[in-house]
């Protein structure tokens, strides 16, 4: 069952706080029933149908929990056993193993938490995210720039889709690896031009020398470092 801006879940008492009938219990998808109760925030009951009493809840008590996904940590909860057999088919047909766990929204953009079942745990700041998927590969990136992405799994690490990454290479031995190639065709070039019978290829290979040496100075990312 969703509402406006909330779900109704079901769950069972884990542990009574008060008198007031304050709990910490299970919900599906929210919290597991083999958590620490220490760890979960408290849940308040629901007014009954009179609007003022209370029943006291015991520990296993089966529940429901309802909560808003403006504000997922505002818990309240009523029996089971206070809802009829046919409203209690209703309420539990649609639950799912999902759901934002927090929400805020600060100077800085709206930040959301949540678990799924088939993506695992992602954060997001509007259109920048962090996922950890059930496989904890952990995947970072920007929705306008997805082939800036960054991934972390047993393979290793990928800027971008594995289909578009390539190996990547030390940038600096890279570049002194270049430079001494260049510098071997600097000199091959200085003794072909010293000799006539040489000084036609010479001609040829004289104006490729400067587009290399650019290149080579220019091969380091201008926006990626990697320690």
């Amino acid at each position: 069952m969703r509402l406006i801006n909330g779900e109704i879940r079901p769950g069972v008492v884990l542990e009574v706080l008060d008198e007031y009938g304050t709990i910490k219990g299970s919900c599906l998808g929210l919290f597991s029933d083999e958590e620490d109760p220490n760890l979960l925030p408290p849940i308040q009951q629901w007014p009954t149908q009179s609007g003022t009493c209370f029943n006291q809840p015991k520990v296993n008590d089966p529940i429901w929990v309802l909560f808003f996904h403006d504000n997922p940590q505002e818990l309240f909860y009523f029996f089971q056993a206070n809802v009829k057999k046919s409203s209690n088919h209703i309420l539990s047909k649609k639950p799912k193993d999902a759901q934002i766990l927090a929400s805020r929204d600060s100077d800085l953009g709206k930040a959301q938490l949540y678990y799924t079942s088939d993506d695992g745990w992602k954060m997001e700041k509007e259109e920048s995210r962090v996922q950890i998927d059930k496989d904890n590969n952990i995947e970072l990136s920007k929705d306008d720039l997805e082939e800036r992405s960054l991934k972390i799994d047993d393979d290793g690490v990928f800027l971008g889709d594995k289909e578009k990454s390539q190996p990547a290479v030390l940038g600096d031995d890279l570049q002194d690896c270049l430079t001494s190639i260049y510098n071997a065709l600097q000199a091959l070039n200085e003794g072909l031009l010293s000799n006539p019978y040489t000084s036609p290829a010479a001609a040829q290979l004289t104006p490729k020398l400067a587009p290399i040496y650019n290149k080579i100075n220019n091969i380091l990312s201008k926006t990626v470092n990697v320690s």
